[in-house]
């Protein structure tokens, strides 16, 4: 498994990125738009987070900036009809926070606006993304983070849950500390947290 590159960025085209890593070996990475825009003007060393797709005719690799663009990456292919050059096409049409709003909003409009998303893929994304991230069964909503709690601790509890599971490990308690008040309910907090990470 290539978990990572690390190297200078010698060439980049349309959700391609060159990185010649120092050992003279030049990587050719498909990426979001994003994340080829983020790292073209780069003329230092940069880590490239990876996931090498490995198939009978061709080894790909596939990189990443953050950690959060890698995970929900790796979700989408586990959908039912999106590999990965369909993740990134969805990576390049919408953010990370955006795009986990619109999950745990059921936003069908807003997905289906990304480039070669249709409606029914929209809605199977919202129904198996919903399912890993809150453990519900199909067409359950997620009206469980609407309720309000009298315990400050259980909405930052269950919103910290959330977040790391969308794959903010590291920060989720730090985003919940920062953006939480105590009238908040679990899915304000949540919204609060995806908005200020987005800044």
């Amino acid at each position: 498994m290539i978990y990572s590159l690390k190297g200078k960025v010698v060439k980049t085209e349309e959700n391609l990125v060159v990185l010649e890593t120092p050992n003279g070996i030049s990587w050719g990475v498909i990426c979001s738009t994003p994340t080829v825009i983020a790292v073209s003007q780069e003329t230092e060393t940069i880590t490239l987070l990876t996931y090498l797709q490995v198939r009978e005719d061709a080894l790909t690799l596939y990189g990443f900036s953050n950690q959060q663009e890698k995970e929900l990456f790796q979700n989408l292919i586990t959908v039912s009809g999106i590999g990965p050059k369909m993740a990134i096409q969805i990576l390049s049409g919408i953010s990370v926070q955006d795009f986990a709003l619109s999950v745990l909003n059921g936003n069908v409009k807003t997905l289906s606006g990304v480039k070669g998303l249709g409606k029914k893929t929209a809605e199977r994304i919202i129904v198996e993304l919903r399912e890993k991230m809150g453990e519900l069964p199909n067409n359950t909503s997620l009206d469980f983070l609407s309720t309000p709690t009298t315990a400050k601790t259980s909405a930052m509890q269950e919103a910290e849950g959330v977040l790391i599971s969308l794959g903010f490990k590291n920060e989720a308690e730090k985003l919940v500390k920062t953006y939480a008040t105590p009238n908040m309910t679990a899915e304000e907090i949540i919204r609060a947290c995806l908005q200020g990470a987005g800044k």
